[in-house]
């Protein structure tokens, strides 16, 4: 056997590859999630992730016992389409489940698994049973389904994605973007591997070898950021979780006596939550900050942008900053991730754009002049 033939080491390859997928699919499922309510979300999002592993290694092991893909480039062409569509559904699904729980209904997910296995059933039949012809008809017609298929679900992931950040950056009244940007780079590095499996239909073995190696490459970083998301996760919930709320909203029509007493009021605690610095804890979320002011989050919104013409994220940003350029100045080697942490950025790449922004230099070179001649 001559394992420098493509076909023999495609066919070798398949194997290492279902076997490795498979191997992916285990950790998945040995991944401990406790048992908590707030938590099922991330546990079928888990499951979801981890049956499409098993689609994929279950059918690379067919293949490889069957061996009869590369002397029929029309099934090989087929079983790629079907299952190209299977993950399609499961990895967006799995996504959206991170970001938007309460969307996901398991009948959806029924319902076009049926569709899909319906379609993969015609047309398997239609290459046994029918003519080259119409087998051709049939295929095209799939392969336009399919990019449907895709274009759907990434309207659908930039939708859910995007109500997904307005409520966290409302919720924490900060730059959420870049913790969930790992979940924007997962979706369009499943959606680029979708368009690869389509691609690899019309081009030669040597480029499905390539595609193969690729996408279980992506497999595997999926698996990494699922166990990282995880540690990071509970910062999501209290928002994803959270049911819809009716903030009291403060009225114009009240009386101005009283109007001027309470402002006056917050003015004075809000003095005072500033001199404590208590701008600088962090997954604290603007309902949390205003209980603690002794106002609702309607008020807190009103009075910024009403008495200090901006909002609440900017007005703490650049506190946060002006806190940062005070460590620094008191000391100069202090690490700039610590600076970080300690003024309350949940992101190195938040800290240094909010830092330059305000200050008109990064953080390095701030730090940098600080430093003695």
């Amino acid at each position: 056997m001559d394992i420098f033939d493509p076909v023999t080491f495609y066919y070798i390859l398949t194997f290492a590859i279902s076997f490795t997928v498979t191997i992916l699919g285990v950790m998945l499922l040995g991944l401990h999630i406790a048992p908590d309510k707030e938590l099922d979300n991330l546990r079928f999002s888990r499951n979801y992730l981890a049956i499409s592993y098993f689609v994929l290694g279950i059918s690379g092991f067919v293949s490889f016992l069957s061996q009869q893909e590369t002397e029929n480039e029309l099934l090989m062409a087929s079983c790629t389409l079907i299952i190209a569509s299977y993950q399609a559904l499961l990895f967006t699904y799995t996504i959206l489940t991170l970001i938007q729980p309460l969307y996901i209904k398991r009948k959806q997910i029924f319902v076009q698994l049926g569709i899909i296995t319906f379609v993969a059933v015609l047309l398997l039949l239609t290459l046994f049973s029918t003519s080259h012809f119409i087998y051709n008809l049939v295929f095209y017609i799939v392969v336009v389904a399919y990019l449907s298929q895709l274009s759907f679900y990434t309207y659908l992931f930039r939708l859910k994605y995007n109500v997904c950040l307005r409520s966290l950056e409302e919720y924490y009244d900060e730059d959420e973007h870049i913790r969930l940007r790992w979940v924007n780079l997962s979706f369009y590095g499943a959606l680029i591997i979708g368009v690869l499996a389509l691609t690899s239909l019309f081009l030669n073995l040597y480029f499905y070898i390539l595609f193969s190696i690729l996408y279980t490459a992506y497999y595997a970083y999926m698996v990494s950021r699922f166990y990282n998301y995880q540690i990071d996760f509970k910062f999501a919930i209290p928002v994803i979780n959270q049911n819809e709320k009716i903030s009291e909203k403060i009225s114009d029509k009240c009386n101005p006596q009283y109007k001027i007493e309470k402002i006056e009021k917050f003015s004075f605690i809000l003095d005072k939550w500033v001199e404590e610095k208590k701008f600088t804890q962090k997954d604290i979320s603007v309902d949390e900050i205003a209980e603690s002011l002794d106002v609702n989050h309607s008020f807190l919104q009103y009075y910024f942008r009403t008495y200090m013409q901006t909002d609440f994220r900017t007005w703490r940003s650049e506190l946060r900053v002006r806190e940062a350029q005070s460590i620094l100045k008191e000391n100069p080697d202090i690490s700039l991730e610590k600076v970080r942490e300690l003024v309350g950025f949940n992101h190195r790449a938040n800290f240094h754009q909010q830092f330059q922004k305000i200050t008109g230099l990064t953080p390095s070179q701030y730090k940098q002049q600080q430093k003695p001649v």
